[in-house]
This record gives structure tokens, C-alpha cells and sequence, in this order.
């Protein structure tokens, strides 16, 4: 057995045993540290309680529009929008990464490698 199998063996093994509720005289103390440790570590009650979300698809298409005409195809103005800040120096930024950016050639080929095969 490797030592990976063996830790999800062990893990499922105390999964096992803190899905099952204490019982018994003494369980109080038991019934304590099992609420403790599964609260911890599945999380509390609460997060697995079946839940709706209602869903319309023709309102997502009408949305997905409306987000295309304000932030472009795939969110482009949005890019940039974020990265000339929400500040009064949006201009300015521009200039600089206009400046920061004349002269970069961006190309489509791959890289050469450096290495030998």
C-alpha cells in the first residue's frame, strides 16, 4: 500500500467516524469534540442545506448583451478601463502606457528556443 492510499484510507476512515453521532453515558464529552471537529472541518450545517437559485436564460442573453455593449467582446474595454484606474488621471495613465508601449513590436510567432532538442 502506498503512503497515498493509505493517507485517503485513513482520511475516509475519520470521515467515517465523525459522521457517526456519539452515543452512550460518557458521550457528552464525545458529542462536544464531534460537533467541534466537524463544524471545523466539513463546516457547519447551514452550508449543506439544499438551495434554489431561480434562473432565467432569456434574462442571460439580454445581460450578456448589455455587457458586450458596454465592456466589448470578452470584456476589452473593461481591461482597460480597470487599468487606467477610476481616478481623475485616466488620460494621463494613457499617455504613459502609450508611451511605455510605442515601439514594442508584439508578435504572434513562437518563441525560439535557446536549448537543443
Amino acid at each position: 500500500m502506498t503512503s497515498r492510499s493509505l493517507l485517503f484510507a485513513t482520511c475516509g476512515a475519520v470521515l467515517v467516524l465523525l459522521l457517526l453521532e456519539p452515543q452512550g453515558g460518557d458521550a457528552a464529552v464525545a458529542r462536544v469534540l464531534h460537533s467541534l471537529i466537524r463544524n471545523n472541518l466539513a463546516g457547519t450545517p447551514d452550508n449543506f442545506r439544499p438551495q434554489r437559485w431561480p434562473f432565467d436564460p432569456a434574462a442571460a442573453r439580454h445581460w450578456r448583451e448589455e455587457y458586450e455593449r458596454q465592456n466589448g467582446v470578452r470584456g476589452e474595454a473593461l481591461i482597460e478601463r480597470l487599468g487606467l484606474g477610476e481616478d481623475a488621471r485616466t488620460e494621463q495613465r494613457r499617455a504613459q502606457q502609450a508611451a511605455r508601449d510605442r515601439g514594442v513590436y508584439v508578435s504572434r510567432q513562437p518563441r525560439l528556443s535557446l536549448h537543443r532538442p
